[in-house]
């Protein structure tokens, strides 16, 4: 007989099924188009020169100031 757990007990989901259950809602076009607007924006970096990854930007302005140039000169 399988165990019943009390009312007042709850679940803790593992960071497996976080995860999954996180990016098995993002429809697959939604993944497409940002997987696409990161690899533009990869190259945009290389390009004028930003040898870094946009995601190791710690200061919000600087992240302000990059994204903006990139918006304006696309």
């Amino acid at each position: 007989m399988p165990k019943v757990k009390p009312n007042n007990s709850y679940y803790k989901p593992s960071q497996e099924k976080i995860l999954a259950t996180r990016t098995g809602v993002i429809p697959a076009n939604t993944k497409k188009a940002t997987d696409k607007w990161v690899q533009i924006l990869k190259n945009w970096c290389q390009t004028v020169g930003y040898n870094y990854g946009i995601e190791t930007i710690n200061n919000k302005d600087q992240l302000k100031t990059e994204m903006t140039e990139f918006i304006l000169e696309k």
